[in-house]
This record gives structure tokens, C-alpha cells and sequence, in this order.
């Protein structure tokens, strides 16, 4: 038996479920669907016609994430899959923003996918030249405006995942940029410095993904991978290569065991209210069929005193009453503590 799980985010949540990271995931989960690389704006935004010509200059790969950004076809496919979770992040609104193309009309604005082709190029030189209604927005330049449409469509994307995806739990990842990155040697390397990547304000980048990681606690209900810590850092032999979310491997290892106990928890929690319940249920049963027998018993003995002949009670009006609490200790037992520490033994 595995767990279907799907992902909305970026290669820190969807390396989760890769060998090269976690080694045994396959044990555990099937990721059923991924959507990577999308702001949440342009996911909850009208599709845009997509043209596979205009998307040149991209590898298959890079064209599927394109496409997909486009036809918004996720949302469906979550509907169609089911997953039991869904692990979110946020990485492409702290480092894309979108482009507006219409009113209800966004796309990811990802420097290193869409930005590539001769459409955007083409765009872009419209936009520049004052013939295409076309805009920029992100976090850094718009933050406000930027901020009050992201939670207007997170809102949406709730909603929708409550609607229509109603079993599936969600579970933000938390993850946050870093700002070195070990060379070969051991050493440590600042990314601002290295010229290897974009330069960015890790600090201000960072207090972004706060701020929208803070929104979502603090109104939906979802679980936590949050593992993140000031010493974390990228290294040379990352597979995808250093850089400020590709963190030493030991990060992917803790933040599958936070799965792990979050999926655990819901599992464990889910049985536990459901064997509550019942036995609620059956209590409330046993305490019916205890006054019952109390009052068959009472009546049997009022008979007897008015035929005159006395009740020679030597069983009691409570002989015949279940020993209810010696089955419950028994089932709780055997149901709940001796499963629960055979688990938590080998997290």
C-alpha cells in the first residue's frame, strides 16, 4: 500500500519523491501529479490559448511546464486524481511573479522557461513599446497589489480543494532560500558573489515567503514541513546544482520524516476518532441495556411481593449488567498504545 500525494510547487517539494533524494519514498507515497513552477495567481487565473510553436528554444520538459502554466489543467486533474495530499509551496511567487495578459488572465512570469521563447521575447517588446496591455507583477516592484491578488487566489484555491478534492489534507512546505553554498573543497561560497546565479536579497526574499506562508496558518487548515534552519546551506554536488533552494541532502531525509508524522498523525487520528465513536456508541448501548435490566429486575421482584412469596434474589439486580470497563481497557490496549509504540519505535 502507498499514499497518492500531489504536488503544487517546486523541485524542493517535488524532490521529496525522488530517488536521488530519498532513496525508499517509493516504499511510502506515489506522487500522482505535479504542477511545477506556478504562481498561485496564474493557476487560479483564466486559462491562455497556448500555441506549441510559440514555445520554442524549450526542451520537452521546460515546454510541458509552460503549457501546463497556461491550460491551468491541474486544478482538473487534481479532481480527477484524488490525492490523499498535497504538498504546496511557493517558490515561483517569491522568484517569478506572473504577466498579466487580461483582466482575469495571468501566466508564470519564469525567467528560465517561458522568458526563453521568441513569444515572450515578442511580448515583451510589445509591452515595452506601449502596444500590448500587457503587465509585470511581483512581490518586489508591486507588493501590495501583488499581495492582495495572491490572497484572493490562494482563498480560491482553497475553496476549490475543499469543493472539490475534500479528503485531500494539505501540508505547506516551508522552505526558504539560502545564502551560500559549500564548494568541493568544504568551503563555503556566498551565492551574491559567486556569479553563478541571479542575485537576490536572500533576507528580503525570505521575509516574503513569510508573509505568505503566515497567511495560509493563519486562515486554512493545513499541516507543516518545517525543517528550515539559518545554517542550511546548497552544496557543489547538488544534483541540479547549488543554488538558493537546493539544500544538502540530510534537508530532503528530515522533511519526509516530518511527512512521515504528519501522515501518521492524520492516519492514527482518523482511526482513533473513528474507535472513539464506536465506542462511545457502544457505551451509550451498554447503558441502555444496564437500565433495562435494572428495571426488568425491579419489576420481577414488585411481581413477586404482590404474589406475597419473597425474592430470593441471590443474583442481583446488577448480575446480568456487561463488564464493560475491563473491555474497553482490553480493546484500547490492544487497538491503540501497542500499535502507537510499534510506530513511533522506527521514526
Amino acid at each position: 500500500m502507498t499514499i497518492d500525494v500531489a504536488v503544487l510547487g517546486s523541485c524542493v517539494s517535488r524532490d521529496l519523491f525522488n530517488s536521488k533524494f530519498v532513496s525508499n519514498y517509493k516504499n511510502f507515497y506515489q506522487c500522482v501529479l505535479t504542477q511545477n513552477q506556478s504562481s498561485i495567481i496564474s493557476l487560479m487565473s483564466e486559462s491562455t490559448p497556448y500555441v506549441p510553436d510559440a514555445a520554442d528554444n524549450l526542451s520537452a520538459y521546460q515546454e510541458w511546464n509552460v503549457r501546463t502554466d497556461f491550460s491551468k489543467e491541474f486544478l482538473q486533474q487534481l479532481k480527477d486524481k484524488q490525492p490523499s495530499y498535497l504538498i504546496l509551496d511557493f517558490f515561483a511567487d517569491i522568484h517569478f511573479g506572473c504577466l498579466q495578459l487580461g483582466p482575469n488572465q495571468f501566466i508564470t512570469d519564469n525567467r528560465w522557461m517561458v522568458q526563453k521563447t521568441s513569444s515572450y521575447k515578442a511580448m515583451v517588446q510589445d509591452m515595452n513599446s506601449g502596444d500590448m496591455n500587457v503587465r509585470r507583477l511581483n512581490l518586489r516592484d508591486n507588493h501590495d497589489e501583488y499581495l492582495a491578488l495572491w490572497k484572493q487566489s490562494i482563498d480560491k484555491l482553497f475553496a476549490f480543494l475543499q469543493a472539490e478534492v475534500p479528503h485531500c489534507q494539505i501540508v505547506l512546505h516551508q522552505a526558504r532560500n539560502v545564502g551560500e553554498y559549500m564548494n568541493k573543497d568544504g568551503g563555503r561560497q556566498q551565492f551574491e558573489t559567486s556569479g553563478r546565479v541571479l542575485k537576490i536579497d536572500v533576507p528580503h526574499y525570505n521575509h516574503l515567503w513569510d508573509t505568505l506562508d503566515r497567511y495560509v496558518i493563519e486562515t486554512h487548515p493545513v499541516h507543516c514541513i518545517s525543517v528550515f534552519h539559518k545554517d542550511l546551506v546548497s552544496f557543489e554536488d547538488h544534483p541540479w546544482g547549488p543554488f538558493y533552494v537546493h539544500y544538502t541532502l540530510d534537508y530532503y531525509r528530515d522533511s519526509m520524516n516530518e511527512l512521515h508524522r504528519i501522515v501518521l498523525d492524520d492516519r492514527l487520528s482518523s482511526e482513533r476518532d473513528t474507535f472513539y465513536l464506536s465506542l462511545v456508541s457502544d457505551l451509550g448501548q451498554a447503558d441502555k441495556r444496564k437500565t433495562q435490566i435494572i428495571k426488568d429486575k425491579e419489576k420481577k421482584i414488585e411481581a413477586c411481593q404482590k404474589n406475597g412469596s419473597e425474592s430470593s434474589s441471590e443474583t442481583s439486580a446488577e448480575s446480568d449488567l456487561p463488564s464493560v470497563p475491563r473491555r474497553v481497557k482490553r480493546i484500547v490496549r490492544h487497538k491503540i498504545i501497542k500499535p502507537l509504540r510499534r510506530v513511533y519505535e522506527h521514526i
